[in-house]
């Protein structure tokens, strides 16, 4: 009786007993394979394992089958799990086992996915083995980040050792999308019908209306408000880029005139200036008192630096640093000058920075 027990017996466990040896060694090598304490050496410890349960990039085993699944599962396994030394991981699921989980999901009707929030309303979901539902993309985000050796689900943290594609979050977010459209339709044909049958002038005809005009109040205002706040913003901004501009042209303003004061001292006086002679015109020696009491520097066109004669060496230079002064005082490169009224469009030629009417006469600072 104690023989046929003993024949009656897995032959694993008797190739297990029949030899200590090759049982040592296949643990040993399990250890080694899995990464597991006592199988590496001590300064490949840290080293990750290369069978990890985690897939690589956006490969899902749902896009598998079963038998492909069970090759994999196969070929996965060591000495030691197939002569039953420890124990195997799990296999994967057969397709009853994933219509149970389905109808389990199903029934608790789960709409959000647990890890973004989201509804599923793209038919990029996953189920688990625990019959858990997510994202595809949540989930292998989930997976990488957790950065673990054996995958398992965010909500019960159950093993995650095989999973698939399933669309009934999907499924029940159209039926409730469906469900509302067709609630406010029917809503909006029954109040219409209603109205209809009232007679004008009535209690209730003038109640709905008074309802709807308020809605539509509401709307109205809601709207100028934001464009209240939108306009507001806008002004506050254009203030605030005033504001920082005169702060600029202040500081250079300020930075111009204690310049100019230490040329001055330098210099012992302005430079003098030939006025005189028939062929100056009588509006000249006020313009250019205005323009040295007001310390122009730089040109308004081009916003370059306005040179004298001392300071330009070459005649070429010369030439093209000439300033001309215009009978309102304001200063240009005459290049600059020559330039914009050249796109002028009137007859008549205005200032760029006053729009008055002017003569021009060249002038060197």
């Amino acid at each position: 009786m104690v023989t046929s027990e003993r024949s009656e017996t897995p032959t694993s466990s008797h190739w297990a007993r029949s030899s200590a040896g090759a049982a040592a060694a296949a643990i040993q090598e399990h250890y080694s394979i899995k990464g597991l304490p006592g199988g590496r050496p001590l300064r490949l410890k840290q080293k990750k394992s290369s069978k990890s349960m985690i897939p690589k990039g956006s490969s899902l085993r749902g896009a598998l089958s079963y038998n492909d699944k069970m090759l994999h599962y196969d070929a996965s396994l060591t000495a030691a799990e197939k002569a039953g030394l420890v124990e195997p991981p799990l296999k994967p699921l057969t397709a009853q086992e994933w219509e149970r989980a389905k109808l389990l999901s199903d029934g608790r009707v789960d709409e959000i996915c647990s890890i973004c929030r989201e509804k599923y309303r793209n038919p990029s979901q996953v189920i688990l083995a625990c019959s858990h539902t997510f994202h595809e993309r949540c989930f292998l985000s989930y997976l990488r980040f957790a950065d673990a050796t054996i995958a398992r689900c965010p909500v019960c943290r159950t093993e995650a050792h095989d999973w698939t594609t399933h669309d009934g979050g999907l499924n029940a977010w159209r039926s409730r999308s469906a469900t509302r459209i067709q609630r406010c339709w029917r809503g909006h044909r029954v109040r219409v019908r209603v109205m209809e049958g009232l007679p004008p002038g009535s209690r209730l005809r003038r109640r709905y209306a008074t309802q709807r005009l308020k809605a539509t109040g509401r709307r109205i205002e809601k709207l100028g408000e934001a464009r209240r706040a939108a306009v507001d913003k806008f002004l506050i901004d254009v203030e605030r880029s005033s504001l920082e501009s005169s702060r600029m042209l202040r500081e250079s303003l300020a930075a111009f005139e204690s310049f100019r004061s230490g040329v001055e001292s330098t210099e012992r006086g302005p430079p003098p200036v030939l006025l005189s002679g028939p062929a100056s015109p009588s509006w000249l020696h006020e313009a250019v008192g205005k323009a040295l009491e007001r310390g122009d520097c730089e040109c308004p066109i081009c916003y370059d630096q306005l040179s004298t004669i001392e300071e330009v060496e070459a005649p070429r230079e010369l030439a093209r640093r000439a300033v001309t002064i215009l009978s309102c005082s304001h200063l240009f490169h005459q290049k600059c000058l020559d330039s914009f009224e050249s796109f002028r469009v009137f007859e008549k030629r205005f200032c760029p920075m006053c729009r008055q009417e002017y003569d021009r006469e060249p002038w060197p600072l």
